[in-house]
């Protein structure tokens, strides 16, 4: 169930990785703010201002590590700011893409 138990004589500690867990699970609310995983390099973006996205949609690709990896929407909504383009150098948690929620009505 994603955890590690470790016991030394009387001594228990049990570890969870969280470090990649999405802000609201995976099927609960995003946060509707792309960040960059890691530093890289953007090479595509898929989004502007003023955009409706779904979520899982890609709105943008970076490059890290010599792999590709695809940045999606954790929400349903608007984008709302794009602070970044292709070829743009970024860091590890730089704010990327934002996305206004969509309103739920029921």
């Amino acid at each position: 169930d994603g955890r590690v138990w470790l016991q030394d004589g009387g001594l228990r500690a049990c570890f969870e990785e969280r470090t990649h867990r999405a802000s609201g699970g995976e099927q609960g609310p995003g946060s509707g703010q792309l960040k960059a995983p890691m530093d890289g390099a953007v090479i595509e973006v898929n989004a502007a201002a003023g955009d409706p996205v779904k979520r899982g949609q890609t709105l943008a690709v970076l490059e890290a590590m010599k792999m590709e990896h695809a940045l999606k929407a954790d929400c349903d909504g608007t984008v709302d700011t794009v602070t970044v383009s292709a070829g743009d150098q970024v860091k590890r948690q730089q704010l990327l893409i934002t996305v206004t929620p969509a309103v739920v009505t029921e």
